[in-house]
């Protein structure tokens, strides 16, 4: 495929591209929907997430909220705590705001043009185009990883830097100016995620293998060109299942300029792998007071697990504890509450937070979220 795409040519992959859509698209809860707010709920689920995470989540949240008004007057703690789990919470807070503006702005009903809905918080030109495509079937381009894959292999093109960015969002807007942009849209998703994957692509299987230049050269593989990757920080973890009045542990809020601000999560501290020192009984402990304002005294070491987080890969050691009698009070530097994981509706705690408690023997029937939900 050469680029500029020719028109007669995006013709002829549009019409293999849609016939491949129509016999192998994965069956997914979004799909059978033409609610625009369903909509964008998948479509900001789905950004930085696969989507076999995605789909518990989704259909959860519909039946927590199964309208934009409803997201609208919802708690940020309400749709966090039904969020718990799925990660970059900020798309939590930004779906939330939006619709917030959408009932304000607009009456309720989501705007159906690109330019409306970069407005709105949170969405960026790929979910904008996304939504006004399946949504409100609008001839606009998508860009992401998978068609990102796709196109450049088509052309045979690194796929970096601005320009190579330009020439293959110029062959998306091509393609998706004919019938059925969102099925077209999605079509070529869904061959970037099945069958022109990353590594070891099904060439044989593909609808438009005759127009990929980079088939004819037999090096899929090498195109797009490769992002170089950061080796993650190896770094270290000791959390606190604090007992107190018989099953009741402690949580303490993550601050407002914290990662994940406005999470719950066990007392504790985390520092770089070769640190050692700053994780030792004493300092655990007395960042523990610190968190919860009331000295505390280490217990017996329960169990370890990985974690990672963006780019940091955390051991994670979990230990009991409880509440030194007569130790020093002081002001706790967190908000703290107390929670009974195997009974209480829980409050939105960092994924960490779930596996220690699971190490802990907490049974994950707890994990019933506060004020409803599946």
């Amino acid at each position: 495929m050469l680029l500029p795409l020719r028109r007669r040519q995006a013709d002829v992959i549009r019409r293999r591209l849609l016939a491949f859509y129509d016999r192998h698209r994965r069956d997914l809860p979004w799909r059978g929907s033409r609610d625009p707010y369903a909509i964008l709920v998948s479509e900001v689920m789905l950004q930085q997430t696969t989507v076999a995470a995605v789909v518990p989540y989704y259909e959860r949240f519909l039946a927590r909220f199964p309208d934009l008004r409803s997201l609208a007057r919802a708690s940020e703690e309400e749709v966090l705590t039904v969020w718990a789990g799925l990660g970059y919470y900020r798309r939590a807070r930004s779906l939330r705001e939006a619709c917030r503006q959408i009932v304000h702005r607009y009456g309720g009903h989501l705007p159906g043009t690109v330019a409306a809905l970069r407005e709105l918080p949170g969405i960026g030109p790929y979910t904008a185009g996304a939504v006004a495509s399946i949504a409100f079937n609008l001839p606009e381009p998508v860009l992401d990883g998978n068609v990102v894959r796709v196109l450049a292999r088509l052309a045979a093109r690194s796929g970096r830097g601005s320009g190579e960015r330009r020439l293959l969002e110029q062959a998306a807007r091509t393609l998706v100016e004919g019938r059925r942009p969102g099925d077209l849209n999605q079509a070529v998703m869904e061959l970037g995620a099945t069958i022109c994957t990353p590594t070891k692509p099904a060439c044989g299987a593909c609808p438009v293998a005759r127009s990929c230049s980079a088939r004819r050269e037999g090096l899929p593989e090498k195109y797009p060109e490769a992002l170089r990757r950061q080796s993650p920080q190896q770094r270290r973890g000791v959390v606190l299942v604090v007992r107190h009045d018989g099953g009741r542990v402690y949580l303490v809020q993550r601050r407002a300029e914290s990662l994940m601000p406005g999470l719950w999560e066990l007392p504790g501290l985390s520092g770089q792998e070769k640190d050692c020192v700053a994780l030792e009984p004493r300092s655990v402990a007395r960042a523990a007071r610190r968190q919860l304002g009331q000295s505390v005294v280490l217990g017996k070491r329960l169990g370890s697990f990985q974690h990672t987080v963006v780019n940091r890969r955390v051991k994670v050691e979990v230990r009991i504890a409880r509440l030194r009698p007569h130790g020093r009070s002081g002001v706790a530097r967190a908000a703290v509450r107390s929670v009974d994981p195997g009974c209480d509706p829980m409050p939105p705690v960092t994924a960490a937070t779930r596996k220690a408690l699971e190490v802990a023997g907490f049974s994950p029937r707890a994990w019933i979220p506060a004020g409803g939900g599946q």
